[in-house]
């Protein structure tokens, strides 16, 4: 009878360690629960117009024809546009220190019927250009510059197109 007495007492000392540490947790739960609920947390209300000190600026081109044969003048024309570009933001005071001249690259896009004949095919030049600088209020400048450039190819290809030259 002892040993049953001894068993009844440790599995009943068990039970009520359980039950007070899970009322213990669950108690300080809802504490935790309702402290938060009676904090606020605050962002953005100092914010502040801070002038940045570096601009990088990404400037790309590109030009496409329709014709392979085309392709040689193509690179020719890409590459004055890219030289256009460099001295327009060597003009404005750029050095080459902070200019990064990138590759020229070259993609063909094909253009099939429902036979998988090809039917028409663009040859595309795309270059890039990055500048990064801290005259950031030489930017504005610059790019007014580029944007006549831009107006300039533009109506050129335009023209071609009216006069019957391929574009």
């Amino acid at each position: 009878m002892n040993k049953n007495l001894l068993g009844i007492a440790l599995g009943g000392l068990l039970i009520a360690s359980g039950l007070g540490a899970s009322g213990y947790f669950i108690g300080q739960t809802l504490y935790n629960a309702k402290v938060a609920m009676n904090t606020a947390e605050v962002k953005g209300l100092a914010e502040q117009r801070v002038e940045a000190d570096v601009a990088n600026w990404s400037l790309s081109f590109s030009n496409q024809v329709k014709s392979k044969a085309e392709i040689p003048s193509l690179y020719q024309l890409a590459e004055k546009q890219q030289q256009e570009i460099v001295d327009i933001l060597k003009a404005n005071g750029f050095t080459d220190e902070e200019i990064t001249v990138g590759l020229i690259d070259y993609s063909t896009y094909e253009y099939r019927d429902e036979n998988q004949v090809v039917v028409e095919q663009d040859h595309d030049l795309t270059g890039t250009i990055s500048l990064e600088t801290t005259k950031i209020h030489e930017i504005a400048k610059v790019r007014a510059a580029v944007n006549k450039l831009i107006a300039k190819a533009t109506i050129f290809r335009i023209m071609r197109r009216h006069i019957g030259l391929p574009s």
